[in-house]
C-alpha cells in the first residue's frame, strides 16, 4: 500500500529505500543496480540528514561513500547480506569505506 499510490519512478525508488531502511533499523541505505555487466548507484538514503537521493548514475567504483566489496559480495551471492558487527567480520576488513566508517553493522 506504502508503494501503490505513488506513480513517479523516482519517488517509488526513495519511498522503497525509505521503507527498507525503517525495516531494517539502518541510518543509512544505497540501492545499486546491475548495468552493462558494472554495479551502478542509483539512490542513496540518510536517515541522520533526512536526505534521499535518487536518480543517480554512478559506477560503485567511483564512489567513496558506500562499502564496494560489500556490495559486490551481495551482487554475486545474490543473498541478503546481515552484519550484527562489522568489526568481527573478516572477509570486508580491506573495504575502504569500511576502514573509515565506525558503523557496527
Amino acid at each position: 500500500q506504502a508503494l501503490s499510490s505513488e506513480l513517479d519512478p523516482e519517488r517509488v525508488v526513495g519511498r522503497l529505500m525509505d521503507l527498507c531502511i525503517a525495516n531494517a533499523g539502518a541510518q543509512r541505505g544505497a540501492l545499486a543496480l546491475l548495468r552493462n555487466d558494472q554495479l551502478v548507484l542509483v539512490s542513496r538514503l540518510s536517515v541522520a540528514d533526512k536526505r534521499i537521493e535518487t536518480g543517480l548514475s554512478a559506477s560503485i567504483e567511483k564512489s567513496d561513500d558506500v562499502p564496494e566489496t560489500v556490495m559486490r559480495y551481495v551482487a554475486r551471492s545474490r543473498e541478503p547480506l546481515v552484519i550484527l558487527d562489522m568489526s568481527k567480520e573478516q572477509r570486508f576488513v580491506d573495504d575502504p569505506y569500511l576502514k573509515r566508517a565506525t558503523y557496527r553493522g
